[in-house]
Order: C-alpha cells, then structure tokens, then sequence
C-alpha cells in the first residue's frame, strides 16, 4: 500500500512542477495569490510556513513511506517539495521583476529544510537506547 502512495505523491511533485514551468501567467499568478492567502490565512511569517512544510514532509516520509529517521531518504521529499516551491517563485519573480531573488530562495529552501536534517543528524547520531 504504501509504495502504491509513494508513487502516487511523487507523480503529483512531478506534475506540479512541470505545471509551475510549463503552465501559462495566470496559472503562476494563481500560484502566488494561493501562498499569499495561506500567509495571512495562518497568520504566519513565511519562513514559519516553510518550516512547517519541511517538517510536514518529514513526517510524511516517515510516517506514510515508512522510513527510518535515520535514513537520508526522509530529506528527499522536503528538498525536491522545496526546490519546486522556490522554481515556482524564481519563475514569478522573473516574469514580474525580470530579476529572480537568488538569495531569497536559498533562504528558503535553506528554511524548509533544517528542521528535517536536524531531526536526521539527531536520529542518526544517538542510538535508540539512548534516546529512551
């Protein structure tokens, strides 16, 4: 069951970022007016927003796929999640501004992604018995 689900979220990641690079303004447009409504929706900061979703893949990894926190498979589905987010806005800030915001979006894949490695580098560094 759940390779059947691994591979169902990862033909979703692919098709949702072939839509962010292939689709048309509007559909990018609904993008960044989608994220905007989620900021204020949750009244959250956006680097908050994206330490969430990088621990929610986390626990997606670990929980749905079934892998070990110890294991780096449990960073894969947060980075390539975030690296499509930031493609996303490198791709609207270059329509926009005709200049994307290179360190922005480092800051954010930076962001969505060390809660996951810190939980990785603790799982992998102490032993189960120790842990307990």
């Amino acid at each position: 069951m759940h390779k059947i689900f691994s591979r169902i979220v990862i033909g979703l990641l692919i098709l949702f970022g072939l839509y962010i690079m292939l689709g048309n303004l509007d559909s990018l447009l609904d993008y960044q007016d989608f994220k905007m409504i989620i900021v204020y929706g949750l009244d959250l900061a956006k680097d908050a927003i994206h330490i969430y979703l990088g621990f929610l893949a986390w626990l997606i990894s670990v929980l749905f796929f079934h892998r070990s926190p110890r294991t780096p498979q449990v960073l894969v589905l947060g980075f390539v999640f975030s690296l499509l987010m930031e493609l996303a806005d490198i791709r609207g800030d270059w329509i926009q501004y005709r200049s994307p915001d290179w360190m922005g979006s480092l800051h954010d894949i930076v962001h969505t992604n060390m809660i996951p490695t810190l939980l990785f580098i603790f799982f992998r560094t102490y032993k189960e018995e120790e842990i307990k």
